[in-house]
């Protein structure tokens, strides 16, 4: 009875039309949303840069003007990007990768404004709220970079001779996370750390909303006065900069930090995502000095510098999945991993009809053979076979008893999914038993 239920269920799947409404088979297409999980025009992060732009050709790499980001959408997969410059008169499609990230790059003339939209189309043809994506730029030549370069300069050499009068003199009376803060992570700064070797390179100065973006890269080198380690790390930050008749003062700071690293969760105002896990340098609550992967750090800062260790991030059970389908109708359960509770009728991120669980559209889904949950330790980066939502990227329970499989999430967590059993209680009805593990803090770390 149940292999010829599979039987069919299959063969329907392969006679049914690609196109036409939504059905049981395709999840959560109706409501998906399509959004940016991060978005940057030269650097400077999009939501932050107001209606209108103006770019200093100077600053400009090879001359162009690049936007960079990385698409998201609820359940549907990410079909493709397109940018236009021209208040959407012509659209031109921007690469992208597998994953949703995406790039586009155009070279603009000095006095020119361009009007730019950003539309992001996943496979079922919904777009993203692209009048939200709306900027006008415009290219001036005036030489504003050198007074920003020069201000990073005497910040620089401020910290490194450890001077807190000499660098607060530079910082504005209306730093966004309060000049005190600032004042006290510094001298903290200059009591955790010595032989602070501290350079960076401008990359782009953007005006918008009567400020300066700076946004730049860096690499640094200093030791731990506790413990005598020698710490490096590298990175891309942003600062925000007003303009004053004393010239640029600091008007916020992101992370990573380059200055006030001892109480980071309270000086920066946001985060510069550069899509890269390389490690960076952390002050931890207790006053350590260690480096962690970028997303493990932003974790820890934001926990106000408290290491959180695997077994403090990862939720891990064990639920039953008992399924029946009578003659005209099927109770088919499933399983959010996010709030870890088992599901009825395809609103599961997994959804089980008799012996074969049917995967939620988009998410990413790997067999990693028949090993046990708790001997991986991390997920795999890549090799994930994105679900359409079908059978047909889904998988047989029976056959895979004893198998572990990772999952790439749609909010981007991952999970994984051991089959421990599966029982054929005759007439149409089985029970399934898994152990799962969900990792929410974005880490591929189990």
């Amino acid at each position: 009875m149940n292999a010829v239920r599979f039987f069919v269920i299959l063969t329907m799947l392969a006679l049914l039309p690609a196109t036409g409404h939504a059905k049981w088979w395709i999840f959560g297409q109706a409501e998906n949303e399509i959004s940016t999980r991060y978005l940057y025009l030269n650097g400077i992060s999009y939501d932050e840069l107001g209606d209108k732009v103006t770019i200093y050709r100077e600053t400009l790499d090879n001359g162009q003007v690049v936007l960079r980001g990385k698409a998201a959408t609820s359940s549907s997969a990410v079909g493709s990007v397109q940018v236009s410059t021209t208040n959407r008169e012509r659209w031109e499609k921007a690469r992208k990768t597998s994953d949703g990230s995406f790039e586009y790059a155009f070279r603009p003339e000095t006095g020119a404004s361009y009007v730019l939209y950003v539309k992001i189309i996943d496979t079922t043809g919904k777009t993203n709220d692209v009048d939200a994506t709306r900027k006008e730029i415009v290219i001036s030549d005036r030489n504003i970079s050198a007074l920003i370069r020069q201000a990073l300069d005497e910040l620089v050499a401020a910290y490194r001779a450890e001077d807190p009068a000499r660098f607060m003199a530079l910082v504005s009376e209306d730093f966004a996370a309060d000049p005190a803060v600032l004042d006290r992570a510094i001298r903290r700064d200059f009591t955790a750390f010595d032989n602070i070797d501290l350079s960076y390179t401008l990359n782009n100065v953007t005006a918008a909303n009567g400020k300066i973006y700076a946004g730049f890269t860096f690499s640094r080198k200093l030791t731990s006065t506790r413990s005598g380690q020698t710490l490096s790390d590298k990175g891309s930050s942003e600062f925000i900069f007003s303009l004053g008749e004393k010239g640029p003062l600091v008007f916020s700071m992101k992370n990573p930090l380059i200055f006030g690293l001892s109480d980071a969760s309270n000086v920066a105002t946001g985060t510069v995502n550069t899509g890269t896990n390389e490690p960076v340098i952390v002050v931890t609550s207790s006053g350590d000095v260690i480096t962690q992967p970028f997303t493990e750090a932003i974790t820890t800062i934001d926990n106000g510098g408290v290491v959180q260790t695997t077994a403090d991030t990862v939720e891990a059970g064990s639920f039953t999945l008992s399924n029946s389908c009578p003659e005209d109708s099927c109770i088919q359960p499933g399983f959010l991993f996010s709030s870890q509770e088992v599901t009825n009728m395809w609103t599961g991120d997994i959804n089980l009809e008799i012996n074969l669980m049917f995967i939620k559209s988009g998410i990413g889904i790997q067999n990693l053979g028949a090993v046990g949950i708790n001997t991986v330790t991390s997920a795999p980066a890549s090799g994930y076979v994105v679900s359409d939502g079908t059978g047909l990227t889904g998988f047989i329970v029976g056959d895979n008893i004893g198998n572990t499989f990772a999952f790439q999430l749609l909010n981007g967590k991952y999970a994984l999914l051991e089959v421990v059993s599966y029982t054929d209680l005759g007439a149409a009805k089985t029970r399934s038993t898994f152990r799962y593990k969900y990792q929410p803090d974005g880490t591929r770390n189990f």
